[in-house]
């Protein structure tokens, strides 16, 4: 077996992350950056977990992805005990990164 180079390791890291980000948005529904907002101010019920959010943001540092943007969000939700939402972080769209 051949020793990937840097720049190859980066490419397979870039496909597994939006893999991994299409697979987490098709598993469950999902809200742009405006509806999910809409819905946190509607219902209190509602939460997002902003510890996810940070380590996404703090990946976007690591690899030097500046480029962000409303659009390059969706916020992937699940129910909980309260009957409500909690919204997580999905980013998307790092084309700027390599």
């Amino acid at each position: 077996m051949t020793e990937l180079r840097g720049a190859e390791k980066l490419k397979l890291i870039k496909i597994w992350v939006e893999a991994a980000t299409n697979c987490l948005i098709a598993a469950g529904k999902s809200d742009n950056t405006e509806k999910m907002m809409q819905k946190l101010t509607d219902d209190n019920d509602n939460n997002f977990d902003s510890s996810l959010f940070l380590r996404a943001r703090l990946l976007d540092v690591f690899i030097n992805d500046w480029d962000r943007h409303n659009d390059q969000w969706r916020f992937a939700y699940n129910k909980n005990d309260n009957g409500g939402r909690t919204y997580f972080a999905v980013p998307r769209d790092r084309d700027q990164v390599f």
